[in-house]
């Protein structure tokens, strides 16, 4: 209360109490020792509601402060007119800044000591890329230009495998005249299938090609949608011949399965990389499925498949006491992915972690390394200081369930080869690889030259094959939830098996499947001797309609048209399929709608996964985009938070009690932090780039080559005007630096201004660190800050050196500055 109120309430007391005793009502004011200044100290809690937003953009001390933050521009001030119009606060419309005003009006009574704590909805950051999206327009093919593509040599009014490069010259003659940063979403109609020029032949050139059967050395378990690789597939027995391969798909009205094909290689001689099999609780060996299951050091059964359907032992030389040779291993039996105990103890293999990579010992107690420029393997009771040997070994991932063990210090890699009907191991350059590595396509977004051969179709299907560029070629029967009858050939390139380029000759791919009834019957693989002499004439046209199929888009750099991609952010672009089957032309509701899309388009997504969706939000045919993340179980917006903020009055302001200064995961988001290069070398344009799996990522290692370079990360301004105990933590990884504190070092500035090289840093202590060994992500222990409390303004800068000899890659992750509880 007031004191002129407290004065009002007793004199009206004392003039009744006059009357009655006729005493002064001053001198009946005075009796009483009242301390006028009552205090009234708040404890708040409140949320913004939508109203608010608009009281806090056109109060005018807020206006006078964003006017007074840009004079000579409009930045800051329509930067709050916009928390009006999106009710939200932004990083120009800082919460912090602007709610004070608005607290000062709606509490004026408030003494010195109350707090407030205010709920309030803040922008998330713009990904950069989105820019991109904000001229994005469509088009669709007409008839005519259909026409312009194939010109008088067949009629046809859809785009195939060899005219789909087309749409670059189509988009340039559509939109003549158009701005850099121009983006289009293209729908046109397009068949995987050649259509048919007609014209006469002979009788022997009429007929379908001849095609025999080939079988599987593995398979996918059909169960999830895990790729596994097929083994090498042996063709011998071709030598001297021009072959097709081809990927029968066959369906039916009661079971039409998804099959997804990536990663083709051939080989003129076999190579091949080896499959892991953990150690169990119960002492069996289980294989590693995908990359993730491999978690480091450990026990281990190395394996690797033949083309005779076998599983190959790596680790022991032919006979226990040679120390150095190839190894020529019997076969292994494994049942159904696992190694019994028994089968395995031969076999173990104990990998440890090392400096650079890890360290791999036999069953027999050997270290296997490699000395000299021999592609044999050693072996050695210890592990000595010769810098000629080279003890560690690299495990990385070769795609589905397939591992390249590589030598770091010699660069070869382990492979299972095939000579003369026998198997052995040795350790082999890339270089070698390749030379006999004849075809290799991953098939992501690259038709490889593979076609489809459509046998029959159901007359409801537009196609069987698509290729995608997160799953390779995809074939697939089902659609409007329906399953359809088909067959349908994918088809490789023609192979010419010439006897002095191939001695075993042997192809292998990725494959994952699921709703398969019979999968032997349905999916199966085929060779053809004669399919290329005959295709031109009975490739079959699926489609002569203009209706639209297919959509993507393309992105106008200025003076090319080209599919727009992004490495760190997943781009889908909703198709007429899915319109049709949820039954309407838009998308009325995204945030229930896409999530269940994604799910089906993204099945192996990772967790922290970002994709934006491009679809069509309006019946009048509006474009729009969404961005979702994926949190390991389910995709939901990316879109705006839900923060608070404490705020004290200590008597003479309002200020915030920042509890957090900086929280950002950094995965697809650059958290407004900018990388400032000091020297780059080596062809290097850049260092640090952001990545919506890894965080913030530096390297210079280029071209197979340690760069020289120096490149700091700094984060944006913080205040910390009002800390008392801030502290900062972070997620981070890396590899191939031997001395992290050396390298990758984290600095502190109060006086930043833009410029690294002239502010003043002091290096910050981290620990907590890994050893550098793995791909394992360490939270950092808390970097006490509080030193720098009462600056208004303090940056933290991620400092990347190397030199020829340490070029990290360093990630960065889950960055958090707050204030301890």
């Amino acid at each position: 209360m007031k004191k002129q109120n407290i004065q009002r309430i007793l004199r009206r007391a004392c003039c009744a109490a006059s009357i009655v005793a006729a005493i002064s009502c001053d001198d009946y004011i005075d009796q009483f020792d009242i301390d006028y200044e009552l205090s009234d100290t708040k404890n708040i809690e409140y949320t913004l509601v939508a109203s608010d937003y608009a009281t806090i953009a056109t109060d005018e001390t807020n206006q006078a402060l964003a006017l007074e933050k840009d004079p000579e521009g409009q930045t800051y001030v329509d930067a709050l007119a916009a928390v009006q119009t999106n009710k939200c606060f932004s990083s120009m419309a800082p919460a912090d800044e602007y709610l004070p005003a608005f607290i000062e009006s709606k509490w004026p009574n408030a003494s010195a000591g109350s707090t407030f704590t205010i709920t309030y909805t803040n922008e998330k950051t713009t990904s950069e890329y989105l820019s991109y999206f904000s001229n994005l327009t469509d088009y669709t093919l007409t008839a005519d230009d259909y026409e312009s593509v194939w010109s008088s040599t067949v009629d046809a009014s859809f785009l195939s495998p060899s005219t789909i490069d087309e749409i670059p010259d189509i988009l340039a003659s559509a939109f003549s005249d158009t701005e850099t940063g121009t983006m289009v979403q293209v729908n046109y109609a397009y068949s995987a299938t050649e259509p048919s020029i007609g014209g006469g032949s002979s009788s022997s050139e009429t007929g379908e090609p001849t095609w025999t059967q080939l079988n599987f050395v593995n398979r996918a378990t059909g169960s999830d949608w895990n790729f596994t690789n097929i083994g090498p597939i042996d063709l011998s027995d071709y030598i001297g011949e021009t072959v097709n391969i081809g990927f029968r798909y066959a369906s039916s009205s009661s079971a039409a399965a998804t099959w997804e094909i990536k990663n083709f290689k051939l080989f003129a001689t076999q190579y091949m990389d080896v499959l892991l099999f953990a150690e169990q609780t119960d002492g069996t060996y289980q294989k590693i499925v995908k990359s993730s299951g491999f978690t480091g050091a450990g026990n281990y059964v190395i394996a690797a498949l033949g083309t005779d359907g076998n599983y190959y032992p790596f680790g022991r030389l032919s006979s226990d006491s040679y120390t150095y040779g190839y190894m020529y291993p019997s076969a292994l039996t494994v049942t159904d992915g696992v190694i019994t105990a028994d089968d395995a103890a031969d076999f173990i293999i104990t990998i440890a972690a090392s400096d650079n990579g890890y360290t791999i010992m036999n069953a027999l107690g050997y270290y296997i390394y490699q000395s000299g420029s021999y592609n044999s393997f050693n072996l050695s009771s210890e592990i000595t200081d010769d810098d000629s040997y080279g003890y560690e070994w690299e495990i990385e991932n070769a795609g589905s369930d397939l591992f390249t063990i590589t030598n770091v210090l010699k660069e070869k890699s382990i492979k299972l080869i095939s000579y003369n009907g026998s198997f052995s191991y040795g350790s082999y350059s890339e270089s070698t690889i390749e030379t006999y590595t004849t075809y290799d396509n991953s098939l992501l977004g690259d038709e490889g030259d593979f076609e489809a051969y459509d046998i029959e179709i159901d007359a409801a299907l537009t196609y069987v094959w698509t290729n995608t560029s997160s799953y390779g070629w995809k074939g697939s029967a089902y659609a409007s939830s329906t399953n359809y009858a088909a067959e349908s050939f994918l088809v490789s390139p023609a192979f010419e098996l010439s006897s002095d380029t191939y001695t075993y000759p042997a192809f292998t791919a990725d494959e994952a499947f699921r709703y398969a009834s019979d999968a032997d019957d349905e999916l199966t693989i085929w060779i053809s001797t004669d399919y290329n002499s005959l295709k031109s004439l009975n490739l079959k046209a699926t489609s002569t309609s203009v209706t639209p199929n297919a959509s993507a888009i393309y992105y106008f750099d200025g003076s090319t048209w080209e599919e727009y991609t992004n490495d760190d952010v997943l781009i889908s672009v909703v198709q007429p399929s899915d319109y049709e089957q949820i039954g309407a032309e838009y998308i009325a509701s995204p945030t229930t709608i896409l999530p269940i899309y994604l799910a089906s388009e993204f099945p192996y997504a990772e967790s922290d996964a970002i994709a934006a969706v491009v679809y069509y939000s309006s019946s009048a045919g509006a474009l729009s985009v969404a961005e979702f993340i994926y949190d390991g179980t389910a995709w939901s917006e990316y879109s705006n938070t839900t923060e608070s903020l404490k705020f004290t009055f200590d008597g003479t302001e309002i200020s915030a009690n920042m509890s957090t200064y900086f929280s950002n995961s950094l995965l697809g988001d650059e958290g407004n932090m900018v990388a400032y290069d000091v020297l780059l070398s080596g062809g290097l344009s850049y260092v640090w780039t952001n990545t919506s799996s890894y965080g913030w990522k530096a390297s210079a290692y280029l071209n197979s080559t340690y760069n020289q370079a120096e490149s700091w990360l700094v984060t944006p301004a913080m205040k910390f005007t009002k800390a008392v105990a801030p502290y900062m933590t972070y997620q981070e990884a890396y590899r191939y630096c031997t001395s992290a504190d050396d390298y990758l070092t984290v600095l502190v500035s109060t006086d930043f201004s833009g410029d690294v090289e002239s502010a003043t840093w002091e290096q910050l202590q981290v620990t907590g660190r890994g050893d550098g060994s793995d791909w394992t992500f360490y939270q950092i222990d808390n970097i006490d800050l509080s030193a720098y409390c009462g600056n208004a303004s303090v940056v933290i800068a991620f400092r990347y050196t190397s030199d020829s000899t340490n070029a990290a890659t360093w990630e960065i992750k889950n960055l958090e500055i707050c204030e301890l509880e």
